[in-house]
């Protein structure tokens, strides 16, 4: 999560958009930069901590310290993290949240043979929801020497419908989005997304381990 940060320096051109909205200094409130700005909000998700929690933390462990790069003696208040973190907008964390997805694609070309796999399956999708159409709205008959499998097509769609209830599950149980606690639709919007990106950094650190 850190080293990602550190190689995309432009995220805190758009942090620094709106706080600037907000007419404050470049440092923002109580000498916070605005690296660190972004790196609480980020924490705070990450960690589903209240901004009391946050201050605390930052302040007392070297490790949250550390992270979060505040200054030598720098100890902000909970009121000071809200008022900061507040004017990240839900577009801008929504788009770093784009930008660390596309980077993964990036980072992982497919080979020809899982080209050759979608060709096949898009081919295959294709035959099943044209056979839909006819069977269901033209009412039409399809021949059984035509019928695509639909066992097989029936347990990927499961599959496919459990890992989105999966991701779901994982946002509203770890990651705070069964409830929100900030108040206003554009701090709803910025809730919401700066917890899709925390689990996004959670979930492309998983697959990171997984591929070392």
């Amino acid at each position: 999560m850190s080293d990602w940060l550190d190689g995309h320096w432009d995220v805190l051109d758009w942090v620094l958009a709106d706080v600037q909205r907000a007419q404050l200094k470049l440092t923002g409130r109580s000498g916070m930069s605005i690296e660190s700005i972004l790196r609480c909000g980020i924490l705070k998700q990450h960690r589903q901590w209240t901004y009391e929690e946050l201050a605390f933390h930052v302040s007392d462990s070297a490790t949250a310290a550390a992270f979060v790069r505040l200054p030598n003696g720098l100890s902000p208040t909970d009121s000071a993290l809200q008022g900061v973190i507040g004017l990240i907008r839900g577009a801008t964390w929504e788009r770093i949240s784009q930008a660390r997805v596309q980077v993964q694609i990036v980072a992982q070309q497919p080979s020809a043979d899982s080209l050759k796999r979608a060709e096949y399956y898009t081919g295959l999708a294709v035959r099943v929801i044209d056979q839909a159409v006819r069977r269901v709205i033209k009412g039409e008959k399809v021949a059984a020497s035509e019928r695509v499998v639909s066992i097989w097509i029936d347990k990927k769609l499961k599959r496919f419908r459990a890992g989105i209830e999966g991701t779901i599950s994982m946002l509203k149980r770890v990651f705070g989005l069964d409830r929100c606690t900030w108040r206003g639709l554009e701090h709803f919007k910025a809730y919401v997304m700066s917890a899709v990106l925390a689990y996004t950094f959670k979930v492309f650190a998983r697959l990171s381990r997984q591929t070392l």
